[in-house]
């Protein structure tokens, strides 16, 4: 189950069958949401060798290498997720006919499917384990208001599991995923340690892409608010004055206030809690959360100097950017991002092309003072539905 304000739990049911070093996990359903959150229906993992399938469509699987966890992951699923947990205390309690021990610890999230948004953050965990069976029977992960919540309903031991199982049908199409690459990993695991602990920030930045006027964007972040102001800029044989979009988003309330032409709307949105406003506005404006995976690193020079260029990989079930790679250029000083890229769609004839999108950052500064003015809305804005 997810808890997350501003948004309606979610439940997924699963089945899971572990005979180590194989695991297989089957979603009950697997609508949007559950893709978002797992990136697939079905996972089969061989601890042995690193590697798993994900069914991410019909008859459409993804191998990929993976670092194997201790025992304890096919148990409990939910705190495969967590990234070098410690275990901080554990005390027993006798419930109904059995004992119960109650494990508290910490660590941070780790990338859970394709979602990027608890990537990274610390969080608290406690799991209830039953002792003569040493069944985990729940997990919680707390972040921030941000909750994950893994629990047992069935649990069968010394169970036949037919081989089959844990193989891919024989009809079914796998695509071999590009593998990790550790050492890009570590730069953009760098990257983000480089930008956790902002409070404010501006960017200035040049974008552009093919069939897509140049964009000069500002962006200014203090929690809970972020301004973008977009200006495009006419192509030279048409010079004119575009005007610019103004969009304020109020994170803790769920709001995004849109400037365009001399009219304000306001639209609704989601409410982050805490740390996770901090990440959607490095998203916005440096691209720092747009992969799950990072498969090569090269050297490149931007201005003279040598940086790292990252390549990453979106979720592969996504048919229409399967073979659209994001990447990031980013400082091997700072750790800070000078360039990306991203997708973007451009509508053509009535069906969206998907492209790479250049956003190269001209300005960042960081822990800076921003005027409360600079978040300021009308009172009288019509919100739209």
């Amino acid at each position: 189950m997810f808890e997350f304000p501003g948004i309606e739990s979610h439940s997924t049911h699963y089945t899971l069958w572990s005979a180590l070093p194989h695991v297989r996990m089957e979603l009950a359903k697997a609508g949007t949401l559950d893709r978002v959150a797992f990136g697939y229906s079905v996972l089969i993992e061989d601890h042995s060798a690193g590697r798993k399938l994900s069914k991410v469509r019909d008859d459409l699987w993804v191998e990929e290498d993976f670092e194997p966890v201790s025992a304890w992951h096919p148990v409990s699923p939910l705190m495969g997720q967590l990234v070098k947990p410690v275990f901080t205390g554990l005390r027993v309690e006798e419930r109904e006919d059995r004992r119960v021990g109650i494990v508290e610890g910490c660590g941070s999230m780790g990338a859970m499917g394709s979602s990027m948004i608890a990537f990274g953050m610390p969080c608290n965990l406690v799991m209830w384990v039953d002792l003569e069976d040493l069944v985990v029977l729940r997990t919680e992960l707390n972040m921030d208001g941000l909750r994950y919540v893994d629990e047992t309903l069935t649990f069968r031991l010394q169970v036949d599991i037919p081989p089959q199982r844990f193989v891919v049908p024989p009809k079914a199409e796998v695509v071999i995923s590009t593998p990790i690459c550790p050492e890009a990993t570590a730069i953009m695991e760098g990257a983000r340690a480089a930008h956790a602990e902002l409070d404010s920030f501006f960017v200035r930045k040049v974008c552009g892409a093919e069939g897509w006027l140049e964009e000069h964007v500002r962006l200014w972040y203090a929690d809970p608010y972020l301004r973008t102001e977009v200006s495009p800029v006419s192509p030279a044989r048409v010079p004119v004055e575009l005007p610019t979009r103004v969009t304020i988003a109020e994170f803790a309330e769920g709001a995004v206030y849109a400037h365009h032409e001399g009219i304000w709307e306001k639209y609704t949105w989601n409410a982050l809690p805490g740390p996770n406003r901090r990440i959607a506005a490095l998203g916005w404006g440096l691209g720092l959360n747009l992969a799950h995976r990072f498969t090569t690193v090269e050297e490149d020079e931007m201005d003279g100097k040598i940086v790292w260029r990252v390549t990453g990989e979106l979720p592969i079930w996504d048919e229409a950017v399967a073979d659209v790679r994001p990447q990031w250029w980013i400082d091997r000083e700072t750790y800070h991002v000078v360039q990306y890229e991203e997708r973007i769609g451009i509508i053509e004839e009535g069906h969206t092309e998907y492209r790479m999108k250049t956003c190269r950052i001209e300005e960042f500064l960081w822990d800076v003072e921003i005027p409360e003015d600079k978040f300021q809305v009308p009172d009288d804005i019509d919100l739209v539905d």
